[in-house]
């Protein structure tokens, strides 16, 4: 069985006008970001400096976030100063030279990082052997059971037939 075409069917669909390559991805830019943000400032010697600084000045092998463990210990103690209660990043703008990348040094070689270490780990085994604990224990709740009174029968009201 053959079909019919119609004439509408056979004619091409008008195209729209073609835009210009520069106007489609500036607009797609500038419905895609929201707002203009002031760039970060540059940290020349952050925390990824101050971890290879650390490592060669001491002779041990820190990680990143080891070191991020210390440098927080360091603050909470008074050590190191921070604005912002800790919000920002770390920045050590005179390099090795600087009084806070001195402290830190040194109480790297005086082995207070693995103190750190070592007490944040206590203080998680603590934690996980509470909530463990708290698991453990069998939460008792006390449910209040339903009183039902019945009605005390009286001998005299019992009919008893005597005749069986």
């Amino acid at each position: 069985m053959a079909t019919r075409k119609t004439a509408t069917a056979t004619k091409t669909p008008a195209k729209a006008p073609a835009r210009t390559a520069k106007a489609a991805p500036s607009r797609a830019k500038a419905a895609a970001a929201p707002a203009v943000k002031a760039p970060r400032e540059s940290i020349e010697y952050g925390s990824a400096w101050l971890v290879e600084h650390v490592n060669t000045e001491a002779g041990t092998s820190y990680s990143a976030s080891a070191l991020r463990i210390l440098l927080r210990k360091l603050t909470k103690d008074g050590v190191l100063t921070r604005d912002s209660e800790g919000r920002q990043r770390y920045n050590f703008p005179k390099g090795a030279n600087d009084p806070q990348v001195k402290a830190i040094v040194k109480a790297v070689k005086a082995g207070v990082g693995e103190k750190a270490k070592q007490e944040r780990l206590d203080a998680l085994k603590e934690q996980r052997a509470a909530s463990k604990a708290a698991k453990a224990t069998p939460v008792r709740r006390s449910r209040a059971k339903k009183v039902v009174e019945e009605p005390e029968m009286d001998d005299d009201d019992l009919e008893v037939d005597d005749d069986i």
